[in-house]
């Protein structure tokens, strides 16, 4: 399996999975993961949080888990108690008994299959730190260091990561409303990648990134008209809830002669 600087080099496009194919499965499961994995998803996109008893696991925030018939926030929460909770019902009855899936879950999954975007969701009481480390030591254990990228809204911590794995591929979110340019977080956080949203795309955005060697990714593209925008504007890594639905309109566009003009 190529790393993953490799493979996005040799690549004209390819398509992440935002929680894994969370238009269609409850987000950040096991399910959803494997719904990417079948769609055709190059790469799948998940948040990582810290229980109080040091695990990692894949969820994104409180609104999130009290629609598992929980009310505490994930650090609150041993993973014991944590597993007990239905994380799919609130989607579907079909998804009933879905529970949250550990970070390993994940790398077992998709080992030598497909890549991983991991995003870090900042913590509580000086948590992040212990994130990190534990983080660092299970890609090192399961050696996926050349299969993730790391990304995250707080760069700061970005910048940590930088220091302690200079090898590993970081991608800065943009923060809503931050009117930076993409070389000015480069050079806050060291990220080799830029992620924004589908609109929040415009010349000047592009060209920064272009001009300065900067990774650029798009999230939200979820439709026909999402699509011909990030290719508009030469977006690679295209970030999607519906990874099934834009690898069919890629096949349609590519089959039509379509994908690489302007629109």
């Amino acid at each position: 399996m190529l790393t993953l600087k490799e493979f996005a080099n040799a690549t004209e496009y390819f398509i992440v999975a935002h929680r894994g194919s969370s238009g269609t499965a409850p987000e950040n499961t096991m399910s959803a993961f494997r719904e990417a994995i079948e769609a055709g998803a190059n790469m799948i996109e998940t948040d990582i949080q810290l229980t109080s008893d040091g695990q990692l696991v894949a969820y994104h925030d409180l609104k999130m888990l009290r629609k598992t018939n929980g009310e505490n926030n994930i650090y609150e929460l041993t993973l014991e108690n944590l597993q007990k909770l239905d994380a799919g019902s609130w989607f579907s009855d079909k998804f009933t008994g879905e529970r949250i899936p550990l970070l390993e879950d994940i790398f077992n999954l998709i080992k030598d299959k497909i890549y991983l975007l991991i995003e870090i969701k900042v913590q509580k009481s000086g948590g992040n730190i212990i994130l990190i480390n534990k983080l660092i030591n299970m890609l090192n254990q399961y050696d996926m260091t050349n299969q993730v990228l790391l990304a995250s809204f707080n760069y700061k911590l970005l910048n940590e990561l930088k220091g302690l794995m200079p090898e590993l591929p970081l991608g800065a979110i943009k923060i809503p409303f931050d009117i930076r340019k993409p070389s000015t977080i480069h050079k806050e956080t060291g990220c080799d990648v830029y992620i924004c949203s589908v609109n929040e795309l415009n010349e000047g955005l592009v060209n920064n990134a272009s001009e300065s060697g900067i990774f650029l990714g798009a999230y939200s593209v979820d439709s026909e008209d999402d699509l011909k925008t990030a290719f508009k504007y030469n977006v690679k890594a295209i970030g999607t809830n519906y990874p099934a639905r834009i690898n069919e309109l890629l096949m349609g566009m590519k089959n039509n002669d379509l994908l690489f003009r302007k629109y």
